[in-house]
């Protein structure tokens, strides 16, 4: 049995019509970025002889560690972006437009999640 995302996660709000809040999203986009099963790519850098040896030396070129600095990087990303959103929405009310978005978004997250294998 595969690991569960988290209880408050943007899964379960969006399966309940609850709120989503920032703390959900960030949990469930860490959940999706732990557990997820990819392909692998090869990825060659180029850096200064110097900045590349202090960077072995203190073990960064590992590709778990690099991996886990990309992963935080898009997640701080991500929380940035929706911070932006929140902050662009009107304080009282939604205009209808952006209600049929942000319903034709959870139609489409709730299509994908029952699109998954072991979704229930």
């Amino acid at each position: 049995m595969g690991a569960r995302p988290p209880r408050r996660g943007k899964q379960d709000a969006v399966r309940t019509g609850g709120p989503i809040d920032e703390e959900s999203v960030y949990a469930y986009s860490k959940f999706l970025f732990h557990h997820s099963i990819a392909a692998m790519t090869t990825v060659q850098i180029t850096l200064p002889d110097d900045l590349a040896k202090t960077a072995q030396a203190a073990g960064l070129l590992e590709s778990e560690v690099i991996q886990g600095m990309l992963r935080q990087h898009l997640q701080s990303q991500a929380l940035d972006d929706l911070r932006q959103v929140w902050r662009a929405m009107p304080s009282q009310q939604l205009s209808p437009e952006i209600e049929a978005e942000i319903t034709d978004a959870v139609r489409q997250c709730r299509a994908e999640m029952q699109a998954e294998p072991g979704a229930g």
